[in-house]
């Protein structure tokens, strides 16, 4: 901190020391009330709604292609190929604190994107939205609704975070409106038409 004073100026510098100071009191405020205590939960049992939905898309077989993946992204795509980001999925009820919720959001895009970068050149929202609400619905996620208010809500996030957490919630919104009969034929080229 004190070397980003000598080169950003003082106003920076306390900016960024108050933001830092801010969320470390946040992460060991909320560190200290164990996951046991429901502390935050969603309105109306949408935790459940969203787990029971998850579990009847992986039921239905969900595949890469019946989520929307286009028909040459997803020809490279096993299911098990997103399973590492489905693994930080799932580790991410059993984070303590919005911070390291946060990251495991941000490890499961960093392993959607790596296997994405292997089937294709060039990405887009129509490659990485569909293959994260896959791993969404096959993690089954059981707190999905509270995680992700918690992390909007108390964590700290730097503007490139916040992209990743805009489209992570935009792949949540996505999971939900996958119907469970949708055949892989019928998936829209597109998922924005």
């Amino acid at each position: 901190l004190a070397t980003s004073a000598v080169y950003c100026g003082e106003g920076y510098s306390v900016t960024l020391q108050s933001s830092l100071q801010h969320s470390l009191v946040h992460e060991r405020l909320l560190r200290h009330i164990g996951s046991e205590v429901a502390w935050l939960e969603c309105f109306e049992g949408q935790d459940e709604a969203f787990r029971q939905h998850a579990m009847s898309l992986v039921e239905s077989g969900l595949s890469p292609a019946t989520v929307g993946l286009p028909h040459d992204v997803s020809a490279h795509c096993a299911p098990h190929s997103f399973s590492l980001a489905v693994k930080m999925l799932t580790e991410l009820s059993n984070s303590r604190c919005p911070q390291e919720k946060l990251r495991c959001i941000l490890r499961a895009w960093d392993a959607i994107l790596g296997v994405l970068a292997l089937c294709t050149d060039s990405l887009s929202a129509d490659d990485f939205l569909p293959a994260m609400a896959f791993a969404l619905a096959m993690g089954c996620p059981p707190q999905l609704a509270s995680d992700v208010c918690t992390v909007v809500n108390f964590s700290h996030r730097e503007d490139f975070e916040e992209m990743w957490l805009f489209h992570f919630i935009a792949a949540c919104g996505l999971m939900a409106q996958l119907d469970c009969a949708v055949e892989a034929t019928d998936a829209p080229a597109s998922i924005w038409t």
